[in-house]
């Protein structure tokens, strides 16, 4: 399980009564009644939120099911299990795969051999841009160019198993 906490800025204000999940798909605004059923890695199950502070609100969800290195929409229902509204998108998650990198800086005048950390999800077939700003997309057809003060190119993974006997 995950725990989230979000702001709600909505015109009339949020209450407790929200019900969220994540969606990787769009969110359904024809189910009116808050409740949403968990579908693999497509969407997790609907969730209740608890008042957190001024205008944030904490909720948990199971992301287990989840595709590492995707993005999914975050689907709330302002009105919760009352049948007003249905669920629409207020933002998005990434679900990362990569979960520790080590170290934290790189030399911009040496090769820096860095030290990722993937519980199950990174391959050989895994690329690694290092980047000023990845920003919510990265554009796939440009990975394997450089660009000075922007990004490097594209690097395949090197996978070393730790802690295996």
């Amino acid at each position: 399980a995950q725990y989230f906490v979000i702001t709600c800025e909505a015109r009339g204000g949020c209450t407790s009564k929200l019900r969220v999940y994540l969606s990787a798909g769009l969110c359904d605004n024809s189910e009116t009644d808050g409740l949403e059923v968990a579908s693999g890695g497509l969407r997790t199950q609907s969730a209740p939120v608890t008042t957190f502070e001024n205008r944030s609100y904490s909720f948990v969800v199971n992301t287990k099911a989840l595709f590492a290195g995707s993005h999914y929409r975050l689907c709330v229902d302002l009105d919760g299990t009352g049948n007003k509204f249905g669920f629409g998108t207020a933002g998005n998650v990434y679900v990362r795969a990569v979960t520790a990198v080590s170290p934290i800086g790189l030399s911009p005048i040496q090769p820096t051999a860095l030290s990722i950390t993937c519980p199950s999800s990174c391959s050989t077939a895994s690329r690694l841009v290092a980047a000023k700003d990845c920003g919510d997309r990265v554009d796939v057809r440009n990975m394997s160019i450089a660009e000075i003060g922007v990004r490097s190119a594209s690097l395949p993974f090197t996978i070393k198993e730790i802690g295996r006997a």
